[in-house]
């Protein structure tokens, strides 16, 4: 079996199209198909953007046909989880800071346009 034809078995095992396969990795229309009809090789530079792409793909599996077809995502450490909740809590206050500024420029614009419509009266 053919790189061509293992990266075809990972996108029917997850139920990825042809053309989202294509748009995802930066890829021309049609390119996956001609590479499977004429059971072309894929390069190292398709591999790697296959590789951004999906990265649950094991790189191993779609050259060699060895291992896992799937990796395991690495398991969270106490560390990330800290991480992972101080970030959320930054995002909470950020969000709240936002709509503070967004009630501030509202109050602004409501008082500058009083004072032209006020203006306009003289």
């Amino acid at each position: 079996m053919k790189t061509v034809d293992r990266l075809d078995k990972y996108l029917k095992t997850k139920g990825i199209k042809p053309s989202l396969f294509e748009k995802t990795c930066h890829l021309s229309n049609g390119y996956f198909a001609r590479q499977l009809t004429v059971k072309g090789s894929i390069g190292s530079d398709i591999l790697e953007k296959i590789a951004e792409a999906y990265p649950d793909l094991n790189l191993v599996w779609l050259i060699t046909g060895k291992t896992a077809m799937i990796t395991k995502p690495p398991e969270t450490t106490k560390e990330d989880r800290k991480a992972n909740l101080l970030l959320e809590e930054e995002q909470v206050e950020y969000k709240k800071e936002v709509e503070r500024l967004d009630t501030a420029k509202k109050m602004i614009d409501e008082v500058l346009r009083k004072k032209v419509k006020r203006g306009k009266k003289a």
